[in-house]
């Protein structure tokens, strides 16, 4: 039970004891035991029942109820002041945490059983009594109102939440999602191509002799078809890279945001003009498109939205509009971009954005449930158009679909009980005119309340246009002044204008906290005190010196010239106006501190969660993009050139290099491939199949200086499937055997987990692991254990291998490698290694490099001649060296001071 939970009901007990019984009997004062003895189990009894109003609010509120009915039973209200707001506290719990339908029922239920306390109450009159009951109902319906808006509130943030986390997801799986369907499209544009090619060109070569005709027509299929692939690659490439690699003209920039947003699940649809757009408004459209398209991914996943951007002689104009969401999240249904994470910064951004180019922005709701954003920006963009914010912004508070009336919804109940409050002070100060001056006349009734209800009605506007609202409060206190020159009131009627003081507060509040503009909001401060000042100094002194001139000793006031009086009243109107500034100044500078305490807080808000999306978004964007130039660098790096090759050599009527060609762009292609279709991980963590990642067996084998240990197991050629031949048809290359369902997968020590497999062989295997390898990402720990498996594979001499973890990245190093007679592994391995952004090198292995037989136990037989493949030939047991750096990137961050 946490800390706010039992400070309230633990005040509330111990002040209501201490008020009554613990007061009298402290000053010795008669108490009625059994009064007394009521009082205080009432008390504990409601204290106890409040500590569970967060879990069970309605048992809570009936247990108060009966426990203050037992006080107020035994003793009278006006001793249980304290514990009378129990049943308050307890009915805002009943509408923080319950249903609408629940909440009017248990309003409605407290509100009877008070009107029947009210009745057995001492009460005079009816009137009286029909005041108490209008009280309560007032009462009542502002605590309601106050839980609903801060249930909505807790809501909007539950719903921030989640979208922010399902934002998250989104970005972790973009590479993933991207790799994968860059892995089909590769394989559906190139893959079947090449294999056709390789297919007929070895059919020909078969069947030469027989059938002549074949080599023709298998060389035009081959020039034909290689030429076809080459340019459906370079297509690929030319999209897949990253934008500051290529011009992109703005057209290009909005078709790739909107992009973008498709690969994050948005159905999104695009119609732009022909024709460029400027710079400045190109830069300005792309800003708002993109925080428009982020507003639909938060607010409306998965609907159809549209995207228009079209040119007129007025300029240019940005519609992004999409439908309702399937279902409503968060509070209420069908609740519309006003609420959730938004608060209004997003739209205040694209606004300012449209306003610094002098143009306008517009967002609201559409009939049909959806949401529309439109930008109008100018031909010729100028400077900041006068006039202050740009209107047309998000029309919060429209009636929401299955909900209650507006006059019942929690805002605006709100906002009719502050209009209420603001009318008690001049309510007050007429009660008091009318009782110790003079009673007014139905006229100046009427004016009274006109000018009364006209300072304090537009403060219903003021979460809207809180600029507006505070001039049209401040522009109404002349009213007074203006009434009592004119002598529409009842003598001292002008002093009404001191009631509007608690209007006048409310303004400079509402403009700090809904105001924005930062540190310009302090200027309502002094705006407020002269504004206030001067009207009183005004009302003074008409009042004290021209409507009831003084009494002078000893001169007949008909001897006081015009001059005198009106000197009389600037110093009494002077006099009254500093002690008005005087008084008013700290209300008014606490009214603004508190409103831009609450601005900041909910800024705070918006940036932890709107921040957090739209972060999240830009990172699955650039994710996606980054995908697209690895895959793009490696069709640059080793299979362009392969396939431009195939055209050549059909070109010049080499069916041998036709072949070759064709196998090696083959090869190179299923080694790129291969690392693409690897299935993804939540999170970007290693599978449990190669990697280099922690096994759950294996516990990773990490030393800070070089150290070796050496291994012998069989040869992966030999004990299990083996990489697929790049002129064959085949899978990827395989996990050794014994890497299956139900065994540790090699993780950390992955290298380790191979050596290990290597252990039974002929062939002994050294591995040296230098540096962490915790960490890794996913698609470098599967490709650097796909990379020395590939490298180990047909040799069967010793082989080392070296791996360090370094600030420059992954370096693996395989000694032993066997010859490449074909350049077929070599394609592969740099495909797959440019796939990455890596670097590769291969040469002979130092002098010096072990020959020696695979068991030293044993004496070797010597090579005989003609017998390439006996072991202890280098040709097959290998003597060859690559070394590959595999770069590994730290995590993607987005830095920006504001998105959209």
């Amino acid at each position: 039970m946490g800390f706010r939970t039992w400070l309230l009901p633990a005040v509330l007990t111990a002040g209501q004891l201490l008020l009554w019984p613990g007061a009298p009997l402290l000053t010795g004062d008669p108490v009625n035991p059994a009064a007394a003895s009521a009082v205080v189990v009432a008390t504990l009894v409601t204290g106890v029942a409040l500590l569970w109003r967060h879990r069970a609010p309605v048992p809570v509120a009936v247990a108060v109820v009966a426990a203050l009915s037992l006080a107020y039973w035994a003793e009278r209200s006006d001793q249980l002041l304290v514990i009378a707001i129990a049943d308050l506290v307890a009915l805002y719990s009943v509408a923080l945490r319950c249903p609408r339908r629940t909440t009017l029922y248990t309003a409605g239920g407290v509100l009877l059983w008070q009107a029947g306390v009210a009745a057995v109450e001492d009460v005079n009159t009816v009137g009286e009594y029909v005041l108490t009951l209008l009280t309560l109902v007032v009462v009542y319906a502002l605590v309601v109102a106050f839980g609903r808006v801060r249930r909505r509130w807790l809501a909007d943030r539950a719903a921030a939440s989640r979208d922010v986390a399902e934002a998250e997801a989104r970005r972790r799986d973009a590479a993933d999602a991207e790799r994968h369907r860059l892995a089909r499209e590769l394989h559906d544009v190139t893959a079947h191509h090449l294999t056709s090619i390789v297919v007929s060109v070895s059919a020909a070569q078969h069947l030469g002799d027989k059938r002549p005709d074949l080599r023709r027509e298998a060389l035009d299929f081959a020039a034909r078809t290689g030429r076809e692939t080459l340019d459906a690659l370079h297509r690929l490439v030319s999209v897949m890279q990253l934008p500051g690699e290529r011009p992109a003209s703005p057209a290009e920039q909005l078709a790739d945001l909107a992009a973008g947003f498709v690969r994050l699940g948005q159905r999104v649809t695009v119609r732009l003009p022909e024709t460029e757009l400027p710079a400045p408004v190109a830069e300005a459209v792309h800003g708002i498109a993109r925080e428009a398209l982020t507003n639909t991914l938060r607010y409306a996943p998965g609907a159809r939205v549209r995207m228009r951007v079209t040119q007129s002689a007025e300029g240019t104009e940005l519609i992004v509009e999409n439908d309702a969401p399937a279902t409503a999240l968060g509070f209420g249904a069908g609740r519309g971009a006003t609420a959730g994470l938004g608060g209004g910064r997003g739209l205040a951004g694209m606004r300012e954005r449209a306003a610094a180019l002098g143009g306008t922005a517009e967002a609201g709701p559409r009939v049909d449930g959806g949401w529309r954003v439109r930008a109008l920006l100018p031909a010729a963009p100028g400077a900041r158009a006068a006039g202050g914010p740009v209107a047309g912004g998000p029309v919060a508070g429209g009636p929401v679909a299955g909900g209650p009336p507006w006059w019942a919804r929690a805002d605006n109940v709100v906002d009719a009980g502050l209009v209420a409050g603001m009318l008690f002070l001049p309510a007050l100060g007429l009660l008091i005119l009318i009782e110790d001056v003079a009673r007014p006349t139905a006229p100046e009734l009427v004016l009274i309340a006109l000018a009364t209800l006209a300072h304090a009605a537009p403060l219903v506007w003021r979460r809207r246009h809180p600029w507006p609202v505070f001039a049209l409060v401040a522009g109404t206190t002349w009213l007074w002044p203006v009434l009592t020159l004119v002598g529409a009131l009842p003598e001292s009627g002008g002093w009404l204008v001191l009631g509007g003081v608690a209007a006048d507060a409310a303004a400079v509040y509402a403009v700090a906290a809904y105001g924005g503009r930062g540190r310009i909001t302090a200027l309502t401060i002094p705006a407020v005190l002269v504004c206030t000042g001067l009207a009183t100094a005004v009302t003074g002194g008409v009042e004290s010196g021209l409507r009831s001139p003084p009494a002078v000793p000893d001169l007949a006031a008909a001897e006081l010239t015009t001059r005198d009086l009106l000197l009389v009243a600037a110093l009494v109107g002077v006099s009254f106006m500093v002690m008005t500034v005087v008084l008013l100044a700290p209300v008014v500078a606490a009214c603004w501190g508190a409103g831009a305490a609450k601005a900041a807080r909910a800024a705070r808000v918006r940036y932890r969660e709107h921040g957090a999306l739209a972060e999240a978004t830009a990172r699955a964007v650039l994710s996606a993009a980054d995908e697209r130039a690895r895959v793009a660098a490696g069709l640059r790096a080793a299979v362009l050139e392969q396939t431009a090759r195939v055209g050549t050599t059909a070109e010049a009527g080499d069916v041998d290099g036709v072949l070759v060609s064709a196998r090696a762009a083959l090869g190179s292609m299923r080694g790129l491939l291969s690392g693409l279709r690897e299935p993804p991980q939540p999170g970007g963590v290693a599978p449990p199949g190669p990697g280099l990642g922690p096994p759950s067996a294996t516990p990773p084998v990490t030393e800070p200086d070089p150290a070796a240990q050496t291994t012998n197991g069989p040869d992966p050629a030999k004990s299990g499937p083996h990489p697929a031949t790049p002129a064959e048809p085949g899978p990827h290359p395989a996990t050794p055997a014994g890497n299956g369902p139900g065994r540790a997968g090699p993780g950390g020590a992955g290298l380790a987990s191979l050596a290990e497999l290597l252990r039974t062989s002929a062939r002994p295997a050294t591995l040296t692991v230098v540096g962490d390898l915790e960490g890794l990402p996913a698609a470098v720990d599967r490709s650097a254990y796909r990379l020395v498996e590939m490298l180990l594979t047909g040799g069967s001499g010793p082989a080392t291998v070296r791996v360090t973890r370094s600030a420059d990245g992954l370096r693996i190093t395989v000694t032993g490698v066997a010859a490449d007679a074909d350049g077929t592994r070599a394609a592969a391995v740099q495909a797959r290694v440019s796939a990455l952004g890596g670097t590769y090198a291969d040469g002979p292995a130092e002098p010096g490099y072990p020959a020696e037989p695979s068991n030293p136990a044993e004496p070797s037989n010597p090579a005989e001649p003609g017998n390439p493949a006996e072991p202890g030939n280098p040709a097959e047991a290998g003597n060859g060296v690559v070394e590959v750096l595999l770069p590994v990137p730290a995590a993607v961050e987005v830095t920006s001071s504001r998105f959209g």
